[in-house]
């Protein structure tokens, strides 16, 4: 059964997608079988599972049996790195089962154990889950804190130009939901948008271009619809051409703009 499992948790390469979206739906098939099989893996085998299954446990679950899973891992001896990732998993899984407080003592305990063995691009993401968090309470000024003070600085001083794009849009979510509309759309535009443009990375970069988009529509200026609607279109075709799931949502926007439903 852990052979099994194992074999379809792992994240593919890029260009594999709809090979992993295959091997994940059997896993999905099989999810009573999965809660059982956690529930009785081996000592010998969490680090290989929690390696393996870490991102289909954060995005898929079950989550109360993933979580289970890794505390059962946590109250025995682990190599710090181990122990570091396996914290992260229990994290992540914690809040999406709407734990947020055992979601912030893990990524708390994480961030103390990183920073203690100087591994600091490792404490910068348990930063932003305990920002994650917050913002998720609606806790915006300890969020943007976080961002701003915690996460930030590691990113920059490390040359991480990726890390500290996604840093600044989540700034920038932060910034719009605390009605800081137009410096969410600058940093938007002028600090995200042109690094995505460098690297070629065209899902952030598509992500961006209909999150501006959706900027636009909020603030609702004059020439705002037509500027939305070009860079949602963009997105739209790149979404599309890679067959992400996200090119639904787009094309849904977009369709909500061009027809809007008639007032009563």
């Amino acid at each position: 059964m852990t052979a099994w499992f194992v074999e379809r948790l792992p994240e593919s390469e890029a260009g594999q997608e709809d090979d992993q979206g295959r091997r994940w739906d059997e896993i999905h098939q099989e999810n009573a079988a999965l809660v059982e099989w956690l529930a009785r893996v081996l000592e010998t085998d969490w680090v290989q599972i929690e390696r393996a299954g870490s991102r289909f446990a954060i995005r898929n679950g079950p989550f109360g049996a993933w979580l289970a899973f890794c505390e059962r891992a946590l109250r025995n001896n682990l190599a710090d790195d181990e122990k570091s990732n396996i914290l992260w998993t229990a994290g992540n899984v914690a809040q999406s089962a709407g734990l947020m407080d055992r979601a912030l003592a893990l990524a708390s305990q994480k961030t103390k154990l990183d920073q203690s063995r100087g591994a600091a691009r490792e404490a910068a993401l348990a930063w932003g889950l305990m920002a994650d968090v917050y913002q998720a309470r609606g806790q915006w000024d300890e969020a943007l804190r976080i961002r701003q003070e915690e996460q930030l600085p590691v990113y920059e001083r490390l040359g991480d130009v990726r890390s500290r794009a996604v840093t600044l849009g989540q700034i920038a979510d932060v910034l719009q939901a605390r009605g800081q509309l137009d410096e969410a759309l600058r940093i938007r535009q002028e600090e995200q948008l042109p690094v995505y443009e460098r690297l070629q990375s065209v899902r952030d970069l598509l992500i961006c271009r209909a999150n501006i988009g959706i900027y636009y529509l909020m603030r609702g200026e004059a020439g705002d619809r037509e500027k939305a609607l070009e860079l949602l279109r963009l997105a739209l075709q790149d979404a599309q051409r890679l067959q992400l799931p996200e090119a639904q949502q787009i094309a849904g926007i977009i369709r909500q703009v061009e027809h809007p439903p008639e007032s009563g």
